[in-house]
């Protein structure tokens, strides 16, 4: 007779990740009864893993823990402002709005009405808005209140991307995106600060007239205030800083004594940027009457003028020299100098060689000093250091006065920086020099001349490095993001997709890591050559390598794995077991010599710790559960688990760890019955749920014995 047995109720996953305890009497899942409760079953490999004990993952207590992480893990990361480096009250100058603004978010000493959970701030660029709305949040935050600042890391706008702790608060800024914001993503954001004004969270949306449109007017008391912010008195910004920060206030009357070189040079155009940059200028003049303190300020017009303006026989050396000084200040004098040859050798240039070569002319500093080029002790050299500012001021100088010089410096920039150039060692200045470039020309410029070395294949490091550095800038980052994507995607340039994985495993990366992982698929599932994949699957190795990305990275390849559809998935749909292949060992079963990364790999998510691990171990299941669904996957998923099991059988591997996350293609091979088989043991009967103890106890005979499964020997 078959009894059915007393089977205590067990955690069971669910598609969200949840976990909920079932008893079988509810259960219509044919493959839920497939471990004898209570029984004790070889796990193939040497352990014994208990019901309900297989990896932390089955424990109920800790996979509601996890759900919660993993929700944590999809909003927009949040990186900390110290509240000591925020600027303090008796140096910051409000702009126009600023009170209203306070008014807004602080709550009503009666209590009668909550603050607002939410404050758009309308804004215009170069504001100062971000520095305004750090003061709102230190301002109306408690003393022990967290303050975090949240970039756009999203494709589109997604209020449920948004982290909502409480008693903290939140600065959002949208100044970049140029689309207006979707009627839906208003309605949630109403909703967020709902919930907001009960909790003590605290959201500041910074954006301009283009993403935010018409102000419509609201209750002074709505959960959410939208409103204008204005621009501080540049005068009372220089003031302030003189006062109280430099500790020189006697000289806030040279912004306006007759006579004096700082009358005059502050109006209501003037950025809150500018004005500070004038307050310390004024900080370390000599005196009122300090001319080239004005042309510091004024962008050093009068000083560029006289080096380049002339019209002397003799101009072109020290003109190379600093030219070639500006994109590589601070760095060595021999780096320096030769790039400054090149520049003259250049066809359009044609300076002839001194006769004599290298033993001809002037020693290294004779040339610099003969430049106004600062030569240090240690032999870098700088032209800064004489003209705070002047290297920035002569690349904008050179781009808008010489016109017909920007192609000759864009070859010799891929001449200096490409293998065996005098750039090479300091393509960071160089990259950070092109950056600053983009910010006065746009991005458009340098996007081209990064374009252009990418597909003669010479200038790669330099290409990453300025396209990195451009991705994150906070002003002109949005629109070259919006670049990475469309180059990601176009198969045509191999060289640029290559170049977009590269990219994504740098600061861009880090800081933007789901805009790098959305551009990695891109390039996975639309790049036609081996080479842009294999630089995704690297990129996506090193992110999901590093500890502070494990989680992130590998729900991103579990829902590539898990939304692939098409019968043969190739691309992102592939990753997940492309990636987590572990080579097999060789006949004679010793690892290789130089054995790959992906055993560490593994090992490193098996046995990842805390809180973050349960979720690693959460997601491999789930992405070798989706696997092993898929039939154009199963195969290589089997290829790859082979691999896991060698490595626990020689050590290389944990066996626990592995126990609980293996269990998960059982748990579908369960659940993917024949309609035959399923006719006679599925159901809820305790018959049924007999027959189905009876099923599982005949494939592990089978499995232990090496028998086939359900064969019954004669009696």
């Amino acid at each position: 007779m078959i009894q059915a047995g007393n089977r205590g109720t067990q955690a069971e996953e669910q598609s969200d990740g949840s976990i909920t305890e079932k008893s079988p009497a509810t259960n219509d899942s044919v493959g839920d009864d497939v471990v004898p409760g209570n029984k004790q079953l070889p796990t193939g490999f040497g352990a014994v893993v208990k019901e309900n004990e297989v990896g932390r993952d089955l424990n109920v207590g800790n996979n509601v823990n996890v759900t919660n992480y993993l929700t944590r893990l999809a909003h927009l990361k949040p990186h900390p402002i110290a509240r000591r480096g925020i600027i303090k009250r008796e140096v910051f100058e409000p702009p126009s709005g600023f009170q209203d603004a306070l008014r807004a978010l602080v709550l009503d000493p009666a209590g009668a009405a909550p603050f607002a959970g939410v404050l758009i701030l309308v804004c215009e660029p170069g504001a100062g808005s971000r520095t305004g709305a750090l003061r709102l949040l230190d301002a109306c935050l408690p003393e022990d209140g967290r303050i975090f600042e949240l970039f756009p890391d999203w494709e589109e706008p997604d209020v449920s991307l948004i982290p909502d702790e409480e008693r903290t608060g939140y600065l959002l800024n949208l100044m970049g995106d140029k689309e207006l914001l979707s009627a839906d993503f208003r309605d949630r954001l109403e909703e967020y600060a709902a919930k907001a004004c009960t909790q003590g969270t605290r959201l500041i949306v910074l954006i301009d007239h283009h993403g935010w449109g018409s102000m419509a007017s609201r209750q002074p008391r709505s959960p959410l205030v939208a409103m204008q912010l204005g621009r501080p008195s540049a005068a009372g910004v220089t003031e302030r800083r003189l006062r109280s920060h430099f500790g020189v206030a006697d000289r806030t009357a040279w912004l306006n004594d007759d006579g004096s070189e700082f009358r005059g040079l502050l109006s209501s155009a003037t950025s809150p940027r500018a004005a500070v940059y004038l307050a310390e200028i004024i900080a370390r003049a000599e005196s009122s009457k300090d001319a080239q303190a004005r042309d510091e300020y004024l962008g050093w017009k009068a000083q560029l003028t006289v080096w380049f303006g002339g019209s002397e026989k003799d101009a072109p050396e020290p003109r190379a020299l600093r030219i070639a000084t500006a994109f590589l200040d601070s760095c060595p004098a021999r780096a320096v100098l030769d790039a400054a040859d090149l520049l003259l050798a250049a066809p359009e240039v044609a300076w002839p060689a001194p006769v004599g070569g290298v033993l001809a002319g002037p020693d290294a500093k004779k040339r610099c000093t003969d430049a106004d080029i600062a030569f240090r002790d240690d032999g870098t050299v700088s032209l800064a250091d004489g003209h705070p500012g002047i290297d920035q001021a002569l690349l904008r100088h050179v781009w808008h006065s010489r016109p017909q010089l920007v192609p000759v410096l864009t070859s010799w920039l891929g001449q200096i920086s490409a293998p065996g150039g005098p750039a090479v060692p300091h393509l960071g200045q160089l990259a950070r020099s092109l950056t600053v470039l983009a910010q006065s020309q746009g991005p458009t410029t340098v996007l081209s001349l990064v374009q252009d070395w990418l597909s003669k294949g010479n200038h790669k490091g330099l290409a990453t490095q300025v396209l990195d550095d451009l991705a994150v800038h906070p002003r002109i980052g949005s629109a070259v993001r919006l670049s990475l994507r469309n180059w990601a995607k176009a198969p045509t340039m191999p060289s640029r997709q290559e170049a977009v994985a590269e990219v994504c495993g740098q600061r861009f990366g880090r800081d933007f890591t789901q805009v790098a992982l959305n551009r990695l698929r891109d390039v996975l599932d639309c790049a036609n050559n081996p080479g842009p994949r294999d630089g995704a699957l690297n990129t996506l190795r090193v992110l999901l390598a590093r500890p502070q990305y494990m989680a992130q990275t590998l729900t991103a390849l579990v829902n590539w794995t898990s939304e692939h559809s098409s019968q043969e998935p190739t691309g992102s749909g592939s990753a997940f077991v492309h990636l987590l292949t572990v080579p097999p060992t060789s006949d004679e079963g010793s690892k290789e010599e130089d054995p790959a990364p992906e055993p560490l790999l593994v090992h490193a998510l098996l046995t990842r710790e805390d809180e973050d691990g349960d979720a690693v171990r959460l997601l491999l299941r789930r992405g070798w559960s989706a696997s092993w669904r898929h039939p154009g996957l199963r195969a290589q998923a089997a290829i790859a688990l082979e691999g896991w099991c060698a490595g626990v059988e020689s050590g290389a591997l944990p066996e626990q760890p592995f126990a609980g996350v293996i269990t998960a293609i059982f748990e579908v091979e369960a659940n993917a019955l024949s309609d035959d088989l399923s006719r006679i043991i599925g159901g809820h009967s305790p018959l049924r749920t007999g027959l189905r103890r009876q099923y599982a106890e005949a494939i592990h005979h089978a499995v232990v014995q090496g028998v086939p499964a359900l064969h019954v020997p004669p009696q």
